[in-house]
């Protein structure tokens, strides 16, 4: 692919734009180039700059005069010191496809979309560290600094690889309320701290992301209490509630809001690896989960409760962090 190369003092450098475009379940467009496919990639030409590019490649891609959201990432890839090649520069900027608009670039052959665990499979190594790194700065309202498509100063989310084995959520529908006929079968706790942010468990077998839950029962805040204790080392407050389900078929999940007080030391379990417990904004972890199947419905009653029954602050956007192994009090 051609590049604009400015001359540097060493070295002539070539630039290139990205646009990371996704849809409203995460997935990430990809534009079709023969058999295989690539990112919404544009040179950036002479006198123009990044987001100029970035915007010519949402019009040559979409067919529409499209802006493109913010600066995510920014990748820095040196020729090979064996080689007299360029060093090469990479903008990358967010986009946001609707489900309809989605639907028309997939009908016409413009874009496939795909979901970030399955990036490894249909991208070169180099550009799916870029795409998923891009990813976690737009999760986290960063600008990540790369190198090779690696971030320098990886966070939790780098780490971990959060993200990496997303699955498409699981259909079903949102229920708000405390009663359903018949005993949920799972239970899923929405756990804040005092800052605002709830607790999320990353399983680094599998890689998926979500809220501690397991099984449910007659009484969804008690078998929380036990589900938090057990997978998180986690201690809950009294104040708990359950405030609507998530329903597939005869099957109903009770979403239960509560503090936390205490997240105790991880125990290591053999032939397991610990989970990672990451904290992270409600909406965050809406972004982050693999196939929990949060509607914005649910979203807003947990941050609603949050705020008019807990008294807890809207926790803003930041890094996702994680809590050590070791515990602490919260």
């Amino acid at each position: 692919m051609p590049t604009r190369t400015t001359s540097g003092i060493d070295q002539v450098h070539s630039l290139q734009t990205v646009v990371v475009l996704t849809a409203p379940d995460g997935r990430v467009a990809l534009r079709p180039a023969g058999e295989h496919l690539e990112p919404f990639a544009m040179p950036v030409s002479s006198g123009e700059s990044p987001h100029d590019a970035a915007v010519r490649a949402l019009l040559g891609q979409t067919g529409h005069d499209a802006v493109p959201g913010r600066l995510l990432a920014v990748d820095w890839t040196a020729p090979a010191p064996e080689t007299t090649g360029s060093a090469e520069i990479v903008h990358l900027y967010g986009g946001e496809a609707t489900a309809a608009r989605r639907a028309e670039l997939e009908a016409g052959g413009q874009a496939r979309f795909v979901a970030p665990g399955d990036l490894d499979k249909v991208l070169p190594p180099r550009w799916s560290r870029l795409l998923l790194a891009a990813l976690h700065a737009r999760v986290e309202g960063t600008v990540t600094e790369l190198e090779h498509g690696r971030p320098r100063h990886p966070g939790a989310l780098d780490r971990h690889r959060v993200l990496a084995s997303r699955t498409v959520a699981a259909e079903g529908r949102w229920m708000l309320g405390y009663s359903w006929d018949g005993t949920p079968t799972h239970v899923r706790g929405w756990l804040f701290a005092p800052d605002g942010r709830v607790l999320l468990l990353h399983d680094p077998a599998t890689g998926r992301t979500g809220l501690p839950g397991g099984v449910g029962g007659e009484d969804p805040m008690m078998a929380l209490g036990a589900v938090a204790a057990t997978t998180a080392q986690a201690t809950l407050s009294q104040d708990r509630e359950v405030f609507g389900h998530h329903l597939i078929g005869d099957e109903a999940t009770a979403s239960v809001a509560a503090r936390l007080r205490v997240v105790g030391p991880l125990v290591p379990a053999p032939c397991a690896p610990m989970p990672i417990r990451l904290l992270a904004t409600p909406e965050q972890a809406r972004e982050l989960m693999p196939d929990a199947a949060v509607t914005h419905s649910e979203l807003q009653a947990v941050m609603h409760l949050a705020h008019s029954e807990f008294e807890l602050p809207t926790a803003d956007r930041r890094p996702v962090t994680e809590i050590p192994s070791t515990g602490g009090v919260l």
